[in-house]
């Protein structure tokens, strides 16, 4: 740990001018130190500077000093209960665990109801669906917008089931041969989203969410502001959800302050989706 901070230390003076710096730069830095060194060695300095929060990716290519939080939200006993019911009959499956009630740390309006969102393998989803029913009221699979409206904008809790997108930006658990013998951990290690796919879905998620959409640009704002955030999980997740990105766009109208190479990064892809159009 030591060690990184004196490197991160050494960056800075460095590259104290810089509002951020790339890949290449920390590769030109490490080699200077090393000549010898390798490309494993090297990525493996820069995941341990990320890792320990030295330095934070913004990109896949770019990184900042800025001294923001990882977020890390408070996962309480209704989800932890569902997985502990699951982990073992689902575990080679896919999961993603979110709920509406993380948004409202980002809002001044407080939502009175809450919607816990369990997303799956496209495969089991349905049968998922069937055995949570069972055990609980108020679940829904893939509602409509109907049934948005009038059922679960009035309920003070809802479940849905819907399934996952592939490759979804998800925190999933240890899954070590230790951990994976421990039932507890399981159970208290539900995959979650990643702040990324929260903010992704909140923008392309105009039914299920829209109590929150009406502060949208603010709840980004916000989450920028205070927490670190890598924008090609935001990217490569949104081409999943919608080739032309324009979130792209959301994003660069919307959040004020962005490092000059984030804005040019947005540009780049954004440029590139188009291209590809015509």
């Amino acid at each position: 740990m030591n060690k990184e901070r004196e490197i991160a230390k050494t960056l800075k003076e460095i590259y104290k001018s810089k509002e951020t710096i790339s890949r290449e730069e920390l590769n030109e830095y490490f080699i200077s130190l090393n000549p010898d060194i390798t490309p494993t060695a090297i990525r493996n300095r820069i995941y341990h500077l990320v890792r320990y929060g030295t330095i934070n990716a913004i990109t896949n290519d770019l990184y900042t000093f800025t001294n923001k939080q990882n977020w890390k939200p408070y996962i309480d006993d209704k989800i932890v209960s569902i997985w502990e019911d699951v982990s073992i009959e689902f575990m080679q499956n896919d999961f993603c665990f979110w709920t509406t009630k993380w948004y409202n740390e980002f809002t001044n309006l407080q939502a009175f109801n809450e919607v816990i969102v369990i997303e799956v393998d496209a495969i089991v989803a349905e049968s998922f669906y069937h055995k949570l029913s069972a055990k609980l009221i108020n679940v829904y699979y893939q509602p409509n917008e109907k049934e948005i409206e009038y059922y679960i904008t009035t309920k003070g809790l809802s479940y849905v089931i819907r399934p996952i997108i592939t490759r979804a930006p998800v925190i999933k658990q240890d899954t070590s041969p230790a951990t994976k013998r421990s039932t507890r951990h399981r159970a208290e290690s539900p995959p979650i989203s990643k702040l990324e796919k929260l903010l992704t879905d909140l923008y392309y998620d105009k039914n299920l969410l829209m109590p929150w959409k009406y502060e949208e640009s603010s709840i980004w704002q916000t989450v920028f502001n205070k927490y670190n955030i890598n924008f090609s999980i935001i990217y490569n997740y949104a081409k999943r959800r919608d080739n032309s990105v324009k979130i792209l766009e959301f994003i660069t109208n919307n959040v004020n302050n962005l490092p000059n190479d984030i804005i040019r990064y947005l540009q780049e892809r954004r440029n590139t989706k188009v291209h590809k159009e015509f």
